[in-house]
């Protein structure tokens, strides 16, 4: 098998063989659980999934005592208020392309939907603006044109055995907790997945629910051939969406790019370590 040397590593032309994935019950959310929270149980506040490799001994991730949360996790599952409903069929909604102007009201939504004003905010911004091969995808959504969800897909790389794929991350999804569950995180994963399709991108990956996620285009990495970016993201929560543009010797392991990184916006931290 002729190999070819690479700035990091080898490239091998075979796929990679991939492991499986099992994982334990899954928190019953609403349409539109914001992206990079980790899976709950609603009860017990357990996360509990079974990794079993090729090769590896079986392994149990830990199970968290106060429900440590990734960096970006935020899951709001109740009922909006009364007033703050759009119409029956998504009348007055709209989803479209961001835009300058949009930025203010972006913070905003991400600021009361992750209930943090700094981190998952200057995410956004720094992604906007970074160099990378791939430009950013981002989509807001309005009712009567006020802002109240947004999607940013930005470059990452697939380190595949052939080479470099450019590929793309979608994260962060907020929705205002006063418009979640009705369907508006649904419609800016769709439109974000058809703009990366239109693109020719072959790959999206995401760190999320398999539940959710699973009926909105998208399935679990590990289980494709693709190898997580970091042991701190629970392997059940590693999502891919293979696109029209996906060939089957893309496999390999996920790159973030440094932004992430930069912001602390990789996996979950637990504090009691």
């Amino acid at each position: 098998m002729r190999r070819v040397l690479s700035a990091v590593g080898e490239r091998d032309p075979r796929p990679l063989v991939s492991g499986t994935v099992i994982f334990g019950r899954t928190d019953e959310v609403g349409d539109d659980l914001l992206l990079r929270g980790w899976i709950e149980d609603a009860g017990t506040n357990r996360y509990n999934a079974t990794v079993l490799g090729q090769g590896q001994a079986r392994t149990q991730l830990p199970r968290a005592r106060a429900a440590p949360r990734s960096t970006l996790a935020a899951m709001t599952s109740h009922v909006a208020p009364e007033g703050s409903r759009i119409a029956a069929g998504g009348a007055g909604l709209v989803i479209r392309q961001e835009t300058a102007d949009d930025h203010r009201e972006v913070r905003e939504v991400h600021t009361r939907a992750f209930g943090d004003g700094e981190r998952v905010p200057g995410l956004v911004e720094a992604l906007r603006v970074a160099e990378a091969a791939l430009a950013p995808i981002s989509f807001v959504a309005t009712v009567d044109d006020r802002v109240v969800g947004h999607v940013l897909l930005s470059a990452t790389r697939l380190d595949a055995p052939r080479r470099i794929v450019d590929v793309l991350s979608l994260s962060p999804l907020g929705v205002l907790p006063e418009f979640q569950r009705q369907g508006i995180g649904t419609q800016l994963i769709a439109s974000a997945l058809a703009a990366a399709d239109s693109q020719n991108v072959p790959l999206v990956f995401l760190e999320g629910s398999p539940r959710y996620y699973g009926t909105r285009g998208f399935e679990g990495a590990g289980a494709m051939g693709f190898r997580s970016p970091s042991l701190r993201i629970p392997e059940a929560a590693f999502q891919v969406a293979r696109l029209s543009a996906y060939e089957p010797w893309m496999t390999g392991s996920f790159v973030y790019s440094e932004v992430f990184w930069a912001f602390d916006c990789v996996g979950l931290r637990d504090p009691e370590a």
